[in-house]
């Protein structure tokens, strides 16, 4: 609906009462509006939804997207692991792959929309994980899995799991 415009100061008197007529009903719309969007019940219910909605002080911001789960140590295991993928394969692209398919890894990857989002996501998260300060230290733990008498980790694949289900359960 759009809002009436105001007769000129000559105008006559119905012209005048057909402007207040459209007046109220613009005013009532709008209020109906409001109401309905809000789901309000009190007045002050309606000023709060207002101020909340438009207000720059009170306005309430949304982050969007997911909530990040990636803390740099976990960067750090991903981009190592691809690193160790991509030397068996020629392709990057079948490294990422092999490794969104992996047990340890898919439950980081189970809520994108597709596969060429997940390969985007690891494609970022392993070039964030490359420049992370854990980046030696992750490489010193797998090389230390593989070595014959570990001292930090016996298993790397276990250490990742163990990683991942701390950044999605908190376990």
């Amino acid at each position: 609906m759009i809002k009436p415009k105001k007769p000129p100061l000559t105008a006559d008197v119905s012209a005048l009462k057909e402007y207040e007529k459209a007046q109220n009903e613009y005013i009532k719309e709008m209020f109906d509006t409001v109401i309905r969007e809000s789901k309000a019940k009190t007045i002050s219910e309606i000023v709060i939804y207002l101020c909340e909605t438009y207000h720059p002080n009170f306005k309430i911001k949304r982050k969007r997207g997911a909530k990040t789960k990636w803390n740099d140590y976990l960067k750090a295991l991903l981009f190592v692991d691809l690193d160790i993928r991509k030397k068996r394969y020629k392709q990057t692209k079948e490294a990422i792959i092999e490794l969104i398919d992996d047990e340890n890894w898919k439950k980081m990857f189970e809520k994108n929309d597709s596969r060429e989002s997940s390969v985007a996501l690891v494609k970022l998260i392993a070039k964030q994980g490359k420049r992370t300060t854990y980046t030696r230290f992750s490489q010193l733990v797998y090389e230390d899995s593989i070595s014959k008498k570990p001292k930090f980790v016996k298993n790397w694949d276990l250490e990742i799991k163990k990683q991942v289900d701390l950044a999605i359960f908190g376990k």
